[in-house]
């Protein structure tokens, strides 16, 4: 979790540049969430099972998705969950309006 907040900050600057000159304030963002540790765990083995059960990295995945939903929070930013898919298209343009 730490190693993700340290990357976070090492790019932050990078990105907030890039969207400042090309974008002049018109965009927008949500946060797309899975908030559910066991879904995580099962998105991993379902992709990766020669890798076996992933729980430490379900856990950070999952810790991290926490602190990014408290951080949006803050900012105002919309915070959606990521399921059920069939409707996240139309949920995300709900919320950006």
């Amino acid at each position: 979790m730490e190693q993700r907040l340290a990357v976070r900050e090492v790019l932050a600057p990078g990105l907030e540049a890039v969207i400042a000159n090309h974008h002049n304030g018109r965009v927008k963002a949500v946060l797309l969430d899975e908030g559910d540790e066991a879904q995580l765990l099962t998105n991993f083995s379902q992709r990766e099972p020669e890798r076996g059960a992933q729980t430490t990295r379900a856990r950070v995945r999952w810790l991290y998705g926490q602190w990014l939903k408290r951080e949006a929070g803050q900012y105002g930013l919309p915070v959606i969950p990521a399921r059920p898919w069939d409707t996240i298209f139309e949920r995300i343009i709900a919320a950006l309006r």
